[in-house]
């Protein structure tokens, strides 16, 4: 099964967590932190700032794992912003997973 890679509403005690915790086969696997040249940007959304992975360099950002299928996917997919994409990032353990990235700036 894939591997999701959450960072900032979808964690646990966080409001978007119920999109995860809903979903029988979505797993919490543990802590992770990307492998370098990922960092949190702030991008203001136009309802507040909030956090978002780019892929623009640094020292990798802190967050959770999780197992899941294609309906969780599906799920998380429909929840992300459409400024958000998802893309593989590599984890500093080697492993890959899914992740909600923004577009790096220009």
């Amino acid at each position: 099964m894939p591997k999701l890679f959450v960072y900032g509403d979808l964690r646990r005690g966080q409001p978007g967590h119920g999109v995860l915790e809903r979903r029988s086969a979505a797993r919490f696997l543990g802590p992770v932190r990307t492998g370098r040249g990922f960092r949190l940007r702030a991008i203001d959304g136009g309802r507040g700032m909030y956090a978002a992975l780019a892929s623009v360099g640094g020292p990798g950002v802190l967050g959770e794992l999780y197992e899941v299928d294609a309906d969780a996917l599906a799920a998380t997919d429909a929840h992300e912003d459409a400024q958000f994409h998802r893309s593989p990032v590599l984890l500093d353990s080697g492993a890959k997973a899914w992740a909600y990235l923004v577009e790096a700036p220009s």
